[in-house]
């Protein structure tokens, strides 16, 4: 595919994030930079919406990819969010809905939420990360529709060599192999470790994708 971007994949732990930093630093002025969106999709007038005591509670942080968002901007650049929420929340609406229920009558009451809430927050959101990290194929997939989508002739801007990806390291390899490319560097991991990290993740998806399949089929006979 012509015109494809730099792919950058990091290790998205905010120690990384000033290395982050440093590759939008070296960007012409308004470059395009795609970026996944921290999950939950907080800032995302849908998701807002949908989980609006969520939103009330969370509405002034700011995970990795939302602070590298807003430094871009202020350094001139065009956001490209990558994500579909959408389609990339998929599977996590039970646990939306339970996250959704504790916050409700702590923005309600107006109150700290107390021990056990805090304790239920938790233990939910980690089936929470865990589970969108088994599911990194699917996002992977949407992010890079939407990085293809941007070169049709419809789209007014569309990428240049000199703009950026900057995923996850695992997303930034999945993707480049959809793409038919390579990841231009990884920070935070070795280019050896976010291959095997990948496949890992890909097997890993596949039987989760099998056992869904299987449960259908029991279900219809």
């Amino acid at each position: 595919m012509a015109h494809l971007p730099q792919i950058f994949g990091i290790r998205h732990s905010m120690s990384h994030l000033e290395a982050a930093k440093k590759i939008i630093d070296r960007l012409p002025k308004g470059s395009l930079v795609g970026l996944e969106m921290d999950l939950p999709p907080v800032h995302h007038p849908l998701f807002q919406k949908k989980y609006p005591a969520f939103y009330q509670a969370h509405k002034d942080a700011a995970g990795f990819f939302t602070h590298l968002a807003r430094h871009a901007e202020q350094k001139g650049h065009q956001i490209v969010w990558l994500d579909r929420p959408a389609f990339s929340m998929a599977g996590q609406r039970q646990r939306m809905e339970q996250l959704e229920a504790l916050c409700k009558p702590i923005i309600f009451e107006g109150r700290h939420p107390r021990e056990n809430e805090t304790r239920r927050y938790n233990e939910i959101m980690l089936e929470f990360r865990l589970a969108q990290a088994a599911n990194n194929p699917l996002r992977s997939r949407i992010m890079s529709s939407e990085i293809a989508k941007r070169n049709k002739s419809a789209t007014k801007r569309r990428w240049r060599t000199t703009d950026v990806i900057i995923t996850g390291a695992i997303h930034a390899v999945q993707i480049a192999e959809n793409l038919s490319t390579k990841v231009k560097d990884h920070i935070g991991v070795t280019a050896t470790e976010a291959k095997k990290d990948s496949e890992a993740n890909k097997r890993e998806y596949q039987i989760i994708r099998d056992g869904r399949g299987n449960s259908d089929r029991s279900r219809s006979g």
